[in-house]
């Protein structure tokens, strides 16, 4: 069904007819068209669905699998067929999809022994793929070339060409294959626990140095793309972040010269770079708003990766205190007409960065002009009903909830409820954030655990959780190991405000609730 469901998300009947075909290889009327058309509406989720409403079967029978396997088999010989030129592609990808579109042509063309036709177009493809850097078939177009006009026309000039072509991509294709396995294989490596960042960043650092010679010689893009995301994944391990910045910037700049848009190496770096950014906390604002200028421009507006980095821009202006900016650039995001169509997990997302600027709007960090933000437009049940699935996150998200419905409470010296909220996450504190990951925000959660037993006065509250903040500072957010889009404002940052939203006077707590406090 997965096979399905990826064809029928590609092949759509806009996309036939945009390049002259009426509709679908099939009749409206028939099973072919109904198991498509529940499928395209997501009527069918499963072979059993489609099976139950197109035969009346409990189970996809052999009647269901054939009518499967023809509606693949028309649907990839349509694959044809498809509009290569939708305004998001690149060169690169038109040209990527044409040519081995064209090859598969060439090889039907050497099969029906029509030659000549065959070897001018693979030329025309060759002088594409070059162009493009696409050495696996440039290889593969230099060798049928080297065989044709060798051993059936023996032109030796022609044959000598092609030979030193070929040879020269084989060398080329084995090089890039090994900086993309090496590549690979780090990342396998990651998903096991029992493998340390420090031993995945000195096996990266030795696979970049044997690939070394080869980046003196060559500077295609996979070879660059996957041996710069080696040395990425070098000095990342060992937290040499200024080390990182230079690498983000020169396969940026490496990329940028090409002939022609190198969109995934270009989004991967500038992302990367923004993450580097949030890790050393240095950008001043000029730089902050030279960074978001220089945003990739084939990045369109309203897309999953368009708000992916507009959250990594978000996180580096609340932690390098450019707190309007941010808002700014939630602010746009947000109102933008595709935020409905992000996933419910990504919007969930938003919801709770809307929290936190709520909260520096009410303690005067950002001006709003009455744009979004007011005390009447925020309402904590609400919010806590649009973050349901990150809250069942009990080492990620989840903490991030809970803090900001405490630190909303304190702001609003509401201290019973607050201390209703504090006491519940002693327990959880103990059993889900002492690990690596979480260590930062295990300490925080410890400093707010100070703010009730110290009856939420300033001096008594920062004398007690000194020792907390010190062990914080230890953990930095860059060998802390844990995601800084959980760490929405720097908890060095966010304590600095709660204890200005405080006063030297022991907080007057509702009698029930003192009691709870003074008998622990």
């Amino acid at each position: 069904m997965q096979a399905l469901k990826e064809l029928i998300y590609i092949i759509n009947r806009n996309k036939l007819r945009a390049v002259g075909v009426i509709a679908l290889p099939f009749a409206k009327e028939s099973k072919l068209n109904t198991l498509y058309e529940g499928i395209n509406q997501g009527l069918f989720q499963t072979d059993e669905d489609a099976a139950r409403a197109i035969f009346n079967t409990e189970q996809a029978d052999s009647n269901y699998r054939k009518l499967k396997a023809k509606l693949l088999h028309r649907l990839t010989n349509a694959l044809f067929f498809i509009d290569l030129k939708k305004p998001s592609y690149t060169t690169r990808q038109r040209a990527y999809q044409e040519c081995h579109k064209n090859w598969a042509a060439v090889k039907i063309l050497f099969g029906e022994n029509a030659r000549e036709a065959g070897v001018d177009l693979a030329k025309k493809i060759l002088s594409q793929a070059e162009k493009y850097e696409f050495t696996h078939l440039c290889m593969d177009i230099a060798k049928t070339l080297r065989v044709h006009y060798g051993a059936m026309l023996a032109a030796k000039k022609e044959y000598n060409l092609y030979k030193t072509l070929y040879n020269k991509y084989f060398e080329l294709y084995a090089l890039e294959n090994y900086a993309e396995e090496s590549y690979t294989e780090l990342m396998m490596q990651q998903a096991d626990s029992k493998i340390s960042m420090e031993q995945i960043g000195q096996q990266a650092e030795v696979f970049y140095q044997e690939l070394m010679p080869a980046l003196e010689k060559y500077d295609t893009h996979d070879l660059l793309f996957y041996s710069s995301l080696l040395k990425l994944i070098a000095s990342t391990a060992v937290h040499d972040y200024s080390l990182v910045l230079e690498i983000c910037d020169k396969a940026i700049e490496s990329f940028e010269l090409k002939q022609f848009v190198a969109r995934m190496p270009l989004q991967v770096f500038q992302y990367q770079k923004i993450v580097c950014l949030i890790q050393l906390r240095q950008t001043n604002e000029k730089d902050f708003a030279s960074l978001i200028a220089k945003k990739p421009k084939f990045l369109k507006e309203g897309t999953y990766n368009w708000y992916r980095f507009q959250e990594a821009y978000i996180i580096l202006g609340l932690h390098t205190q450019h707190y309007q900016k941010a808002y700014d650039l939630f602010l746009h995001g947000i109102k933008h007409k595709r935020f409905e169509f992000l996933p419910p997990d990504q919007q969930e997302y938003w919801r709770i960065l809307e929290a936190y600027l709520f909260y520096l709007h009410e303690i005067g960090k950002i001006d709003t002009q009455g744009e979004r933000y007011s005390s009447s437009k925020f309402w904590l049940g609400k919010f806590l009903n649009q973050t349901q699935i990150s809250a069942k996150d009990k080492r990620g998200m989840n903490v991030t909830i809970l803090i900001i419905q405490i630190i909303l409470l304190i702001n609003q010296k509401k201290w019973g409820k607050t201390l209703d909220k504090i006491e519940s996450i002693e327990q959880y504190c103990s059993r889900y954030l002492h690990k690596p990951d979480t260590i930062r925000a295990y300490y925080f959660m410890k400093m707010l655990l100070t703010l009730p037993k110290n009856n939420f006065h300033r001096e008594a509250v920062a004398r007690k959780s000194a020792n907390y903040f010190k062990h914080l500072q230890k953990h930095a957010l860059e060998i802390g190991n844990q995601s800084f889009f959980m760490e929405i404002i720097l908890f060095e940052d966010l304590w600095k405000m709660i204890l200005e939203n405080l006063n030297n006077q022991f907080a007057r707590i509702p009698k029930s609730n003192a009691e709870r406090v003074s008998n622990n």
